[in-house]
C-alpha cells in the first residue's frame, strides 16, 4: 500500500477523471491475498529453520569422535528406541577378559571401534571410557584405534607373542615390487638404470640393446606378452592387419615390418610400449619392466 501511495500520489501524480491521488480502498485486496501468502511461507519456513529441516544427514555424523573414523576403521551404533535396550549388556561385551587370561585378549581382540548406544547415560565400566556427547554416548577401547601404542619399526612390541614391532606380510600376499635380476646385481623399478627406463644412466638417450639377457625363456614370454596385449592390433603377424583395424576401430596400426618400425633401436621399442604413441597407449601401469623389455625382441624378429 505504501508503495502504490509513493508512485501514484507522491512520484508521479496524475488527476485521472477527478479521482483522488490516492485512496486505501483499491489496494485493499491485493494488499490481502499478499498478507495471508507471505504469512503462510513465512510460517513454513520458519518452522523447517526452527526444526534445522530438512536434515540430509544422520545426526551421528554431527557427532566430533566421528571424525576419528578413519582412524578406527568403524563405528558400531546402537539405537535405543527398542524397550528391551540395557546399558548394561553392550558395555559388558567390550570387558576385557579376567586376569590372566590376556591372551585370549590378544589373540581375539575385534578391530578397534566405537560403541555408540544413542540417548545412553553417562557412565563408568572398569576397561570403558564413556564420553557423553548432545544425543550419544561413545565408549572408547583403551589400547585402540586413535589412542593404541605405536612402536619404532623393527622395535619391540609386547602386543605380538614374538615381541616384534614389524610384521611379515600375510602368506599369499603380492608384492608390490621385486627386484630384477640382471647377472649379480638386483635392480629395483626406482633405480635410474637402462632395465628400469630403457636410457642411458643420467641421460636422455636410448639404448641400443635390450639390457636384459635375451635367452629362449625371454623369447617365449616376449611371444605370450605380445599376443595377448599387442596383436589385437598389430595381429600375430605384425602387419597391422589386427581385430582392431578389420572393425574400423583404429584406422591405421603401426606395420611390424615397416622400415621405421624395423629401424628403431630396443630402447625406442621399449619406451613406445612404456608410455604409448599417438593413439596407442601405454603399459607401464599394467605390465612389469622385464615383460615390456620382451616384446621387443619380438619386435626385431619380426623385422
Amino acid at each position: 500500500m505504501l508503495m502504490v501511495w509513493y508512485m501514484n500520489a507522491y512520484d508521479y501524480p496524475i488527476v485521472i477523471g477527478g479521482k483522488p491521488m490516492f485512496s486505501p480502498f483499491y489496494p485493499f485486496v491485493p494488499c490481502f491475498e499478499l498478507t495471508i501468502l507471505l504469512g503462510a511461507f513465512g510460517a513454513v519456513l520458519g518452522m523447517l529453520f526452527l526444526n534445522r529441516l530438512p536434515r540430509l544427514y544422520h545426526p551421528l555424523l554431527k557427532n566430533r569422535r566421528f571424525a576419528q573414523v578413519t582412524h578406527d576403521k568403524f563405528f558400531i551404533v546402537i539405537e535405543c528406541d527398542d524397550p528391551m535396550y540395557s546399558e548394561q549388556k553392550p558395555a559388558s561385551c567390550w570387558k576385557p577378559p579376567a586376569a590372566g587370561t590376556s591372551s585370549w585378549w590378544r589373540n581375539n581382540a575385534l578391530l578397534p571401534c566405537h560403541l555408540c548406544p544413542l540417548r545412553a547415560r553417562n557412565r563408568g565400566s572398569p576397561g570403558l571410557s564413556w564420553q557423553s556427547f548432545p544425543q550419544t554416548a561413545a565408549i572408547h577401547l583403551p589400547g585402540h584405534g586413535a589412542a593404541a601404542q605405536t612402536a619404532a619399526p623393527n622395535g619391540q612390541m609386547p602386543f605380538f607373542g614374538d615381541g616384534m614391532s614389524s610384521r611379515l606380510p600375510v602368506a599369499g600376499a603380492i608384492a608390490r615390487s621385486q627386484p630384477i635380476q640382471v647377472g649379480d646385481k638386483l635392480i629395483y623399478s626406482w633405480q635410474d638404470t637402462p632395465v628400469t627406463t630403457g636410457r642411458v644412466a643420467g641421460t636422455t638417450n636410448l639404448v641400443e640393446l635390450n639390457p636384459l639377457p635375451v635367452t629362449a625363456e625371454l623369447m617365449q614370454r616376449g611371444e605370450q606378452v605380445f599376443n595377448i596385449n599387442c596383436a589385437a592390433c598389430h595381429s600375430r603377424l605384425g602387419d597391422g592387419n589386427g581385430n582392431t583395424k578389420r572393425i574400423g576401430a583404429m584406422v591405421v596400426v603401426g606395420n611390424l615390418h615397416d622400415k621405421r618400425i624395423v629401424e628403431l633401436t630396443d630402447g625406442e621399442l621399449f619406451n613406445t610400449i612404456s608410455y604409448g604413441k599417438n593413439l596407442m597407449l601405454g603399459y607401464a601401469g599394467t605390465i612389469p619392466i622385464q615383460d615390456r623389455w620382451a616384446p621387443s625382441r619380438i619386435c626385431g624378429r619380426y623385422s
